[in-house]
């Protein structure tokens, strides 16, 4: 069922009947700007509210935990998952405070693999293993190094 009302060949949707009602009735360009203006106080509230709630949810979670930016930082890199997880499980078996500089510093990370590899007390087998993994991880980390 169409909600169209024809005028003069036209055809006018609800909104525009009302307006033509408004005018026809005696109402005043006030009453609209009032309307118009209260519909851009609300558009603007909205779009404020929700650019600073954006802004407070990127960068909070950032600035304020290590472990978070680690994270962001890591899945930046878009590691394959083996070495996204060789590399969490690591920090996490270190416990470092600020897991971030073992992908700022080529010297910090290999002395933090050094000391991992001495705690883990890998079987030969897995040792050998392991420690690719590490030389391809710390190869794509730091390509110039």
């Amino acid at each position: 069922m169409n909600d169209s009302i024809p005028f003069d060949g036209r055809i006018l949707s609800p909104v525009q009947q009302a307006v033509k009602d408004h005018f026809r009735d005696g109402g005043s360009w006030v009453a609209i700007l009032v309307v118009l203006g209260i519909l851009a106080a609300v558009i603007c509230a909205i779009t404020i509210v929700n650019h600073y709630q954006q802004r407070k949810h990127i960068l909070k979670p950032l600035a304020s935990d290590p472990q978070k930016l680690f994270e962001g930082l890591t899945h930046g890199l878009a590691l394959p998952p083996s070495q996204a997880t060789l590399l969490t499980e690591i920090v996490r078996d270190l416990k470092l405070a600020h897991p971030t500089v073992l992908l700022m510093s080529c010297s910090f990370y290999d002395a933090s693999m050094s000391r991992w590899v001495r705690q883990a007390r890998l079987s030969s087998e897995k040792l050998s293993t392991t420690q690719q993994s590490l030389m391809n991880l710390r190869n794509r980390l730091f390509p110039n190094a």
